[in-house]
């Protein structure tokens, strides 16, 4: 899980899922939307790549976007060299490449924030020492969950 991340996430389901698919990582997703300030070009014309095909003005743009909460199976440690650094995008596309099964995990939960500034304040203890207020909402202290480093950026679930 990265650090900058708050929610609500059932981490046993997510896990049991992530057994049950059979694959060597699974990423927890949610949708993304973002809003384009400028206006997208489309050049569909394989025979002039400078041609305009299509013009949209500002769209907005849906995304399956990674929530930053990964779980692994121990098998994965076998994609990892000891004392390199390794971010999580970049072990993902060493597994994805050669064709080794990754799946994206939808769990529905609220509460779910980035710490990245733009979409949200920072956390801040509330009078209640089991609980963290943020902009997005409330989350109890079980989303700081101290993982297994895998000498990695960020922290991930190795599934034991």
């Amino acid at each position: 899980m990265n650090g900058d991340v708050l929610t609500a996430l059932d981490y046993g389901a997510f896990v049991r899922r992530h057994r049950q698919s059979g694959a060597l990582a699974t990423i927890a997703t949610r949708m993304e939307h973002v809003e384009v300030s400028l206006g997208v070009l489309y050049f569909a014309d394989e025979q002039d790549e400078s041609r305009v095909t299509d013009y949209v003005e500002k769209p907005g743009l849906d995304f399956e976007a990674s929530m930053g909460v990964y779980c692994f199976d121990p098998a994965v440690l076998e994609h990892i060299e000891p004392s390199a650094r390794l971010d999580l995008p970049d072990l993902v596309l060493r597994l994805v490449r050669p064709g080794i099964l990754v799946r994206a995990d939808a769990p529905t939960t609220s509460g779910w924030t980035s710490g990245a500034p733009r979409t949200t304040s920072r956390p801040r203890r509330t009078s209640s020492a089991s609980r963290i207020a943020c902009s997005g909402g409330v989350a109890g202290w079980r989303s700081w969950i101290c993982l297994r480093k895998l000498r990695l950026r960020s922290t991930a679930v190795v599934d034991a």
